[in-house]
């Protein structure tokens, strides 16, 4: 899960969610269930988080195992 990635890399970078909040003027509220998945994220939050993040897309990638197969 993307979400589940963007967080991981903000607690293992030690960078301050506020810093995200402000960058990318998503409300707190709305950033907060994005990266808890209680709310799907939106390619243009996404690319603003990668952005703020100052990294990739790429960087959080599915890995194969979870990607949906039909």
């Amino acid at each position: 899960m993307v979400q589940k990635k963007i967080k991981d890399y903000i607690d293992s970078h030690g960078i301050k969610m506020s810093k995200i909040i402000r960058d990318t003027g998503i409300p707190q509220s709305t950033f907060s269930a994005i990266i808890n998945g209680q709310r799907h994220l939106r390619a243009d939050e996404f690319f603003a988080i990668c952005k703020s993040l100052d990294v990739p897309p790429e960087t959080f990638e599915p890995e194969e195992s979870e990607l949906v197969t039909s």
